[in-house]
């Protein structure tokens, strides 16, 4: 979207003042570029789902789905007592609605 915002802004300006196309294109790779280094970034948090859920109660306060959900990915890999931890601390947020809907 930045990418277009800059296209568009720069084919307004460029209407009165004809710069190339090869100078409008270096703005547009810059963007791209630090794009790509965020987005790599982010899915280096992103790998599997228990680094999901740990980044998303990372990130949030008293995210009860999150809690639960880890709880349930923890609980698959035979991971008992940290999940219980997980489901009291959903529990603890939100009692009245369990399981996380």
């Amino acid at each position: 979207m930045i990418v277009w915002l800059i296209a568009d802004w720069a084919a307004d300006w460029n209407k009165s003042r004809q710069v190339p196309a090869r100078w409008l294109a270096i703005p547009a790779v810059c963007c791209l570029l630090a794009l790509a280094c965020l987005t790599y970034r982010q899915v280096g948090y992103l790998h599997d789902t228990e680094a999901l859920w740990r980044r998303a109660l990372a990130l949030t306060q008293d995210n009860y789905i999150a809690q639960g959900a880890l709880a349930g990915v923890l609980h698959k890999q035979e991971k008992t007592e940290e999940a219980i931890e997980h489901i009291r601390a959903a529990l603890a947020i939100r009692p009245d609605d369990w399981p996380p809907t």
